[in-house]
């Protein structure tokens, strides 16, 4: 233990003897692992944004069943799925929470106070979930399959502001959609998540209307698609092939429909975020090979400048292994400080640009990565060990009487 003191102790006094070579080492390797420490946060806050959206309207739990050519066509299907069927699947199939119809009309009329709107109308109450709609005044929809028969409408801040100018004088207010009266029961804005455009539906021009009363009341040709929501009772694959058979039987063996189990696609997402920030983190440590080639050009100089002192260490009792330690040591004094400034740089930095992100994109979610700067700063100590070894080596084999003779290598 005395010897790495001593050495340490000596090695620190050498560093400190060129303070501006050593700086500027220094800063190099700091650069590198404030790249990897800063690059690898972003990408994690970047997961943790489409992430933490997703899970707001579901996320893992979400199965869509959607309508699909038939690999046969025959004259008993319209490759469609209907509101009946989503009632026979609410029915039958176990462990689920939720089991809506969805539907959406893009660039769509509607009326009020005498002035016209261009609206995405999104048919079925889930709408306001998937679309990430927070409630600001009024009540949402009824659940599916609770619907009152009235034609009622929940419309967005854009559009009640655009027909009745404030979202309050909004409520209860008529207007005329496909030539019938709906009533406004509630207001929405969109909530500061990153969410997906599903269907294509606006979010700032989205109405959202019942599904079977408008489906039925309207007269519209069903072209739309089912949500299955779990509750975690029961798993993914049970519910699909109990959903399956149920289809089968009533598209009369048609397979006209296909699944997509948003669980499977996160889980293969999930695999491939975590390559991209491993492969993130290399790209920035290529910054790191850079500076350990500056460490070991520093280094072989600081060999050749200070033969005197190695001979007269040798000579006074210092073995190669000694003189091998004491330039190693230097080495990772070099890389560990320039490492540690710089994973803590890159994780401050880190911080304002999630700061400022949050300003831009309420919906960014900052999420640091504390480990990312710890690697950060062991792979730069690593660095520095392995670029000083040439170095080292080179020191511990110098004859002790050409040193004493100040001859350099």
């Amino acid at each position: 233990m005395d010897l790495w003191l001593e050495n340490l102790r000596v090695g620190w006094e050498a560093l400190a003897s060129n303070r501006l070579r050593t700086i500027l080492t220094a800063l190099t390797v700091a650069l590198g692992s404030g790249a990897i420490a800063l690059l690898v946060s972003l990408a994690s806050s970047a997961l943790a944004t489409i992430t933490t959206g997703i899970d707001a309207v579901g996320g893992r739990e979400i199965v869509f069943l959607e309508p699909k050519k038939p690999k046969q066509p025959t004259a008993q299907t319209a490759s469609r799925l209907t509101l009946e069927d989503a009632r026979a699947l609410r029915e039958r199939v176990p462990g689920l929470a939720e089991l809506s119809y969805l539907m959406s009309l893009r660039n769509q009329v509607m009326v009020g106070a005498g002035k016209k709107a261009d609206v995405d109308v999104a048919i079925g109450a889930a709408w306001q979930n998937l679309l990430l709609q927070d409630l600001i005044c009024g009540a949402s929809l009824p659940e599916e399959g609770a619907e009152s028969g009235r034609r009622v409408v929940v419309v967005s801040k854009a559009v009640a502001e655009e027909l009745f100018v404030t979202p309050e004088a909004a409520l209860s207010q008529g207007v005329l959609l496909w030539g019938h009266r709906y009533e406004i029961v509630g207001v929405t804005s969109e909530a500061a998540k990153f969410g997906f455009n599903m269907g294509g539906v606006s979010k700032q021009r989205a109405v959202i209307v019942p599904a079977s009363t408008t489906l039925s009341g309207e007269g519209l040709e069903p072209k739309g698609f089912i949500v299955m929501r779990s509750n975690g009772a029961a798993s993914h694959d049970l519910q699909m092939r109990i959903a399956t058979s149920v289809l089968s039987w009533r598209h009369r063996g048609v397979e006209d429909f296909e699944f997509f189990d948003l669980e499977a696609f996160m889980s293969k997402f999930d695999k491939v975020f975590a390559g991209l920030r491993v492969l993130v983190g290399l790209i920035a440590a290529v910054s790191l090979f850079i500076a350990g080639a500056g460490i070991m050009n520093v280094m072989l100089a600081s060999v050749r400048q200070r033969v005197t002192e190695i001979g007269i260490r040798r000579a006074l009792g210092a073995s190669q292994g000694d003189i091998r330690l004491q330039f190693a040591i230097e080495s990772a004094l070099i890389a560990g400080v320039g490492g540690v400034v710089g994973a803590l740089g890159g994780t401050v930095l880190s911080v304002l640009v999630g700061w400022v992100a949050v300003r831009v994109a309420p919906a960014w979610e900052n999420h640091i990565s504390p480990w990312a700067a710890v690697v950060a700063a062991l792979a730069a100590i690593a660095v520095g060990l392995v670029f000083g070894l040439r170095p080292a080596r080179k020191a511990g084999r110098l004859d002790v009487v050409d040193c004493l003779r100040g001859e350099r290598a």
